[in-house]
């Protein structure tokens, strides 16, 4: 394989727009149209807590740079998602449930911990409403 000169780091700021980017790829790409349409309402609150903390952290312009990318990509973006949607063997509910957020373990503060556990019991409430709709 070619060298390409440009060196990407194998952790850090470096390599969080390219994992954006696939994040929004697979989402849009993988996950059939009933499955988005019904998860809108969770995605779109994911999305504004990564928003918050890419501000924290200073990515903001590597978010707004992944969706340029998706937006621009957008005709191949649908192309690849009409193949794949047409090969698909398996529902959606096969892969996805509701097993949670992680919580950030044993070195979370208090809040951070009751925070996650919050969320995870609004999710599971959310998956049981509309998982009998997938």
């Amino acid at each position: 394989m070619a060298s390409t000169g440009r060196s990407i780091p194998a952790h850090g700021f470096g390599r969080a727009e390219g994992q954006i980017h696939n994040r929004y790829r697979f989402i849009l790409t993988m996950y059939a149209g009933r499955t988005l349409v019904l998860l809108a309402p969770v995605l779109l609150a994911f999305e504004l807590a990564l928003t918050g903390l890419f501000l924290v952290k200073g990515l903001t312009g590597a978010q707004l740079r992944s969706i340029a990318k998706i937006w621009r990509g957008r005709s191949e973006l649908l192309s690849t998602r009409r193949g794949i949607q047409a090969s698909r063997r398996a529902p959606d509910t096969s892969y996805l449930d509701a097993s949670g957020l992680s919580g950030g373990g044993p070195l979370a503060s208090r809040g951070s911990r009751w925070a996650g556990a919050f969320f995870n019991t609004l999710l599971r409430g959310y998956w049981a409403l509309v998982s009998p709709l997938l």
